[in-house]
């Protein structure tokens, strides 16, 4: 390799980000937009990203957001009274 070669570098991947519907369909509904909104605004929610007037959730922050609020019941491991 010369050393006038410059090295190139693969193009990250585009990382998926989804709107606020995209966020509401992902919850098939069952949370309204509004409260969506509120976890923003109380910063209660999954990370965001806001391009001017834009609201943008990035899919993997998404989903590490979900995983810290997953809820293990020991029950499965508890025999029945």
């Amino acid at each position: 390799m010369s050393s006038n070669a410059v090295r190139q570098e693969a193009p990250a991947p585009k990382e998926e980000l989804l709107t606020v519907d995209d966020l509401f369909e992902r919850y098939r509904g069952l949370v309204p937009k509004r409260t969506i909104d509120y976890w923003r605004y109380t910063k209660k929610g999954p990370p965001f990203i806001k391009i001017g007037r834009r609201v943008l959730y990035p899919l993997a922050g998404v989903i590490a957001w979900e995983r810290k609020r997953m809820i293990h019941s020991d029950l499965v491991n508890k025999p029945l009274p």
